[in-house]
């Protein structure tokens, strides 16, 4: 006999049971095992007659499919539903008492059909248990199970991942076992993000999204902040209150730093006067679901809480002189932030050095040897950039801009200029910095590096360590493009001396003279900066 495996990964839309396609329904109807956190398992399935696991590890499917192939449980002919069940497994079989108790015909029906005689009775094969045995033969056995997760299985779900594992499953146990057959296939649901989009009359096919559900919060908030601020629409899952009350202190912030007018002057962006909104979704297509508007107020128009039902929605004004969010009540959360007029996003790089907060004795590289510098980098999105000596934080600050997604570290040794770096992203809005005090050469030498591996790094002042930091670097098995700018002879020397022992390969060092136009004793003249190295190289 044959037997068949069926798993099927569903999305079974937020949680409400009306959000259930009938496509999912009924797999899970005709379901033998039921897998899936118990807020979806359980009200969608019958423990009268199927197995249901609370689980969200596919680790334990596989487990426990591993004890249906060696025990034979759960499997089945036919299935109860299915126009083909022969249902040999739900019907009781026939003993020899049964033939004493069935009705026999009498005369008058043997007058009109053609009926056996009594002799017919003893000759007719009556079923016994071999029997049973040769028609289960006949078919294939088949386990259905489904693991059922929440929303859409192919947006922000475990589905994608869960596949893979379970292929890789599958292919194990086909080499040990012909006669097993195993199907995997994934079934849509409906997402949160379309569900909520359609509770607020707007499309969703021109939004930005993101998920900060299970996710590092302080890592991935900056890309939701970078695009409210230059796109009009973004929406967000969220694991709970928590989540809800730091995305809008975070909004906040922004707004505020709108309004004080810096954003249109570093970015040469549109100025936005109109309000920023943060729309929620909370515990959508159950009974207790609310939609609640938070509006960020200017500081004139700041307030205690106000409330205004309007077509359903409750509308709350929040500043940072209120409590609004310490009432959001705990539970499953989906947002949408509206920019009515988001900022036009620079193309091209190169902050001038006049925009950056300065302290006297804070270094900044030169403007246009920043431009270089990042040109020779050849970023990418998603890298994780090193700035060593990060000083002002004029490189640092210029890379952080060019994408949300790029993770910038920026080393410095002397910790009062990390409060100087601080102000400057508050200032420019950037949110994938992490300032790091100390010496660069001594948190490298440590698990730093191999728990945060580089792909580009620019080293514009190491005090001496150049080649620490150099041979630091070239320990970690990976693909690195440096950048280094040197002033003095003694660094160019150095990065030369490198190249020669082979430490670098795709030189491409270039020394630059930047010559500036100033305006001395009412005259304008053009006066000549330092000449500078910039040595561009992979290691």
């Amino acid at each position: 006999m044959k037997r068949e495996i069926e798993i099927t990964l569903v999305g079974a839309g937020m949680g409400s049971e009306s959000c259930l396609t009938e496509e999912v329904k009924n797999i899970i109807k005709k379901a033998d095992i039921v897998f899936g956190a118990g807020r979806l398992s359980s009200p969608f399935a019958d423990s009268s007659v199927q197995k249901i696991v609370d689980t969200y590890r596919v680790e334990d499917l596989i487990n426990v499919l591993n004890n249906v192939i060696c025990n034979g449980d759960r499997f089945r002919v036919g299935n109860p539903g299915d126009e083909h069940d022969s249902g040999l497994n739900d019907l009781p079989w026939p003993d020899e008492n049964d033939r004493n108790t069935l009705p026999w015909p009498d005369d008058n029906d043997r007058n009109t059909l053609p009926w056996p005689d009594d002799n017919d009775t003893n000759g007719l094969p009556w079923p016994d248990e071999s029997d049973k045995n040769n028609l289960l033969s006949q078919e294939d056995a088949v386990c259905k199970c489904v693991f059922v997760y929440s929303g859409d299985s192919g947006f922000y779900s475990g589905a994608e991942k869960a596949y893979l594992r379970l292929s890789e499953w599958a292919e194990e146990k086909k080499k040990t076992d012909q006669e097993l057959k195993i199907n995997i296939e994934i079934k849509p649901g409906i997402s949160s993000v379309s569900y909520l989009a359609s509770r607020l009359r707007v499309s969703w096919q021109d939004a930005v999204i993101f998920s900060l559900h299970g996710r590092d919060f302080d890592e991935e908030i900056g890309k939701v902040i970078a695009s409210a601020r230059f796109s009009e629409k973004t929406f967000v899952l969220l694991s709970g209150a928590k989540d809800v009350r730091r995305l809008a202190e975070a909004l906040l912030a922004e707004r505020m730093r709108g309004i004080s007018g810096s954003v249109g002057v570093v970015t040469d962006g549109i100025k936005n006067n109109e309000e920023l909104e943060l729309q929620l979704g909370y515990r959508l297509s159950y009974p207790d679901e609310k939609l609640i508007k938070i509006i960020f107020t200017e500081e004139s128009t700041w307030n205690n809480p106000s409330r205004a039902e309007n077509d359903g929605i409750t509308v709350l004004n929040y500043s940072s002189e209120n409590d609004v969010m310490n009432n959001i009540e705990e539970g499953l959360y989906t947002a949408f932030i509206h920019n009515p007029a988001p900022e036009r996003k620079p193309l091209s790089y190169g902050i001038p050095t006049s925009r950056y907060l300065r302290e006297e004795h804070v270094p900044i590289t030169k403007e246009e040897i920043r431009e270089i510098v990042i040109s020779k980098l050849r970023l990418f999105e998603g890298c994780t950039f090193y700035d060593i000596g990060s000083g002002t934080g004029g490189v640092t600050i210029d890379v952080a801009g060019v994408s949300p997604t790029i993770k910038v570290i920026a080393f410095e040794k002397k910790p009062e200029r990390i409060e100087l770096l601080r102000k400057n992203m508050e200032r420019f809005g950037v949110h994938n910095i992490t300032p790091i005090a100390g010496d660069a050469a001594d948190i490298l030498d440590g698990d730093f590096l191999k728990n945060n591996p580089p792909d580009r790094v620019f080293i514009g002042g190491t005090e001496g360590r150049l080649r620490d930091i150099i041979n630091l670097l070239r320990t970690y098995d990976r693909t690195i493009r440096v950048c280094i700018t040197a002033i003095t002879e003694r660094t160019k020397n150095e990065i030369l001396a490198m190249l020669g022992e082979g430490i670098f390969t795709e030189p491409d060092i270039v020394e630059v003279s930047v010559t500036r136009l100033i305006q001395q004793d009412g005259r304008y003249e053009m006066k000549a900066e330092n000449p500078i190295m910039i040595a561009a190289f992979t290691i």
